[in-house]
């Protein structure tokens, strides 16, 4: 407790503003909060001594403000967060990664998507997209929900969860996704949150964005840190007005390492956000793979020879999840085995400059060749769908390529890059052009 009376001009002499935290609408019954279901959160405001009456105390915690530094959060209602601002550095250097350069900073679209959960009763296993733009980042996490609510532990709600089973899948599918990128050996796992005040020392021509900039950075060595500090804050990812999809993000970015990011797409000056704030493959494949590669393809292939040849790096493993892309329809690029059959039936499609998700609720899917009709379950979590989406494949039907005058729904072209020649039935359900 700091006494305004006896400390006021030491601590001005250091700082005259600091960080409060506390905690909103604390239980009172003496019962642990669960950091699950408990709606309530951190938040951080301002303090002005100077504004404080002689008779004020306040639970405070000082963190420094120029260039990044330790940060401790407690309160008698919450574990201790213990984090680091960021460092203008750095987030210059993620602004640079992210969009090639500091004028530019995410849109209101990707400001205000977080991870909510949908509430038709058919659908309550999807998130929801708002606006368009962070549809990639959305169907990452959507597909390793999936695998949460279907096939860990022999299913926790399977497509019909109740709230504690969807907050505890996406803690899981964070954690999955955050675990699985790759990192130097020994190098922590970073778990961005939102800081309260930004760093100092920042650019002229750096574009504050309300978010990067206040990143408070917490660093985790097991996966069980890494699971325990996104359950105690998971509010921050689902918040209404918050910026779930950016935390992840900047999470992924610097667990890899920024410059091994830049370093893992092909060509220099690349960029993880694509026009018009639209995901990128390379963010994709951050997510869904732990490294940025710019391709889909396997391995790394070798154009030209000697001084003017060019390597165009690939997927080097088979992947949990997969990848269809209506790019491969089209003959522009090739999606490798790596990503066309992975050690889950779960697969990420990319048409339209979109990312959706398409599963099967079988394993035996991911490793059986089928010689029947089998269903897949297709969800689109920006297309405000009334219901569920059960397709029936029939890959022996040997259905001939269509002519390109025929106007055929983009995911049937991308069903039949894996199934080739498959009939698609779209049930009761009108097809998703």
């Amino acid at each position: 407790t700091i006494s305004n009376n006896n400390n006021k001009n030491n601590i001005n002499t250091l700082l005259s503003r600091t960080t409060q935290i506390r905690k909103m609408n604390p239980h009172t019954t003496g019962r642990p909060s669960n950091p699950i279901t408990d709606s309530s959160s951190l938040v951080m405001e301002d303090i002005d001594f100077d504004s404080m009456s002689s008779t004020t105390t306040s639970k405070t915690t000082t963190a420094p403000l120029s260039t990044g530094g330790r940060f401790t959060a407690k309160s008698s209602h919450m574990p201790t967060v213990v984090g680091t601002t960021v460092t203008p550095d750095d987030a210059k250097k993620l602004r640079e990664c992210v969009f090639g350069g500091l004028s530019l900073s995410y849109s209101s679209a990707w400001k205000l998507q977080n991870f909510q959960f949908n509430t038709t009763k058919t659908l309550k296993y999807g998130l929801v997209q708002h606006e368009g733009g962070p549809c990639g980042v959305l169907a990452a996490v959507q597909a390793f929900l999936i695998n949460e609510l279907l096939f860990v532990d022999g299913g926790n709600g399977g497509l019909h969860p109740n709230k504690e089973q969807q907050q505890s899948a996406l803690a899981r599918a964070l954690t999955n996704i955050l675990c699985g990128i790759k990192r130097a050996s020994g190098a922590p796992i970073i778990v961005a949150l939102k800081g309260g005040r930004a760093t100092r020392g920042l650019a002229r021509s750096y574009k504050q964005d309300g978010i990067t900039e206040k990143l408070l950075l917490v660093e985790c060595l097991t996966e069980a840190e890494v699971e325990k500090t996104i359950r105690e804050n998971l509010q921050q990812f689902q918040s209404k007005d918050g910026c779930g999809v950016i935390l992840l993000l900047s999470s992924a970015i610097l667990t890899r390492g920024i410059q091994h990011v830049v370093d893992d797409m092909d060509f220099e000056g690349a960029t993880l956000m694509g026009k018009h704030n639209y995901c990128s493959v390379e963010m994709v494949n951050l997510l869904v793979c732990g490294y940025a590669c710019s391709n889909v393809h396997d391995g790394d292939k070798v154009l030209g020879d000697g001084t003017d040849s060019m390597v165009l790096k690939g997927i080097k493993r088979q992947s949990m999840i997969g990848l269809l892309s209506l790019f491969e329809h089209y003959q522009s690029c090739e999606v490798g085995v790596n990503l066309k059959c992975p050690k889950l039936p779960i697969w990420i499609v990319y048409a339209e400059s979109h990312f959706t998700t398409l599963f099967s609720k079988s394993t035996a899917l991911a490793y059986t060749r089928q010689t029947s009709p089998f269903e897949l379950e297709y969800y689109d979590q920006l297309a405000q769908l009334d219901n569920h989406y059960t397709i029936t494949i029939d890959p022996t039907a040997q259905v001939p390529r269509p002519g390109d005058e025929e106007v055929i729904s983009p995911l049937e072209h991308c069903l039949r890059t894996k199934w080739e020649g498959a009939a698609v039935d779209w049930g009761a359900n009108d097809p998703i052009y």
